[in-house]
């Protein structure tokens, strides 16, 4: 699986046709492919996800008549979302963040009281509300997608998410390997200093979780 973890950073990276063959010849579905472009719009914005979107789509309707990969059935959420209120949305959100994070969703919502109190409840609403709670991948999936993504980013605000996700991949049945590929899977887009300093986070991680 961790070949299609890749998909989720094209926006990121210049070879997406190439990435994309390869995943669906390791025998990703075309569905796993969206799922995780979609998710990316959380860590790299509507425009990069939708340009990568329109290049997969492209590249999915290649593949299809040359390599028929198989498509998992996709509910239809936006039917079944268009009435849904804000708590409702809220409230799944929290239930995903509970599952992941083994603490309360709740304190992320206070933890943005001082600065943008709204900020917590679009990150519960949207986040994890919306997209980590869509169906056709798993949460130990969705959350090694998150650590490469932010292993990407490598910025000084994606240093507490990153933390938060290695523990969230940890969390959700991912074993330590699982997450260092995870990482070093991106050394090819994003360079080795990058990668060193998503290892060292992952490493304080590991030794912290060790020694609770």
């Amino acid at each position: 699986m961790l070949s299609c973890l890749l998909f989720g950073f094209f926006n990121f990276c210049q070879d997406t046709q190439a990435s994309i063959e390869v995943a669906i010849r390791a025998g990703a579905t075309q569905t796993e492919v969206k799922e995780l472009l979609l998710q990316m719009t959380v860590y790299a914005g509507y425009p990069k996800a939708g340009a990568a979107l329109a290049v997969a789509l492209s590249a999915l309707t290649e593949l299809e008549q040359r390599l028929t990969p198989a498509v998992s059935p996709q509910p239809d959420l936006d039917t079944q979302r268009q009435a849904e209120s804000n708590e409702v949305r809220y409230r799944r959100g929290v239930e995903a963040l509970n599952r992941i994070s083994k603490a309360s969703g709740e304190a992320v919502v206070n933890s943005f009281e001082d600065i943008a109190p709204d900020l917590g409840r679009y990150i519960l609403e949207f986040a994890y509300g919306d997209v980590f709670s869509r169906p056709n991948l798993d949460l130990k999936t969705r959350e090694l997608a998150t650590v490469s993504a932010l292993t990407a980013l490598s910025t000084a605000a994606s240093e507490l998410p990153l933390n938060v996700h290695i523990n969230g991949a940890l969390n959700t049945g991912a074993s330590r390997q699982e997450i260092i590929e995870a990482i070093v899977h991106m050394l090819p887009y994003v360079g080795f200093v990058k990668v060193q300093q998503a290892m060292a986070k992952a490493e304080e991680v590991f030794q912290e979780r060790s020694e609770s």
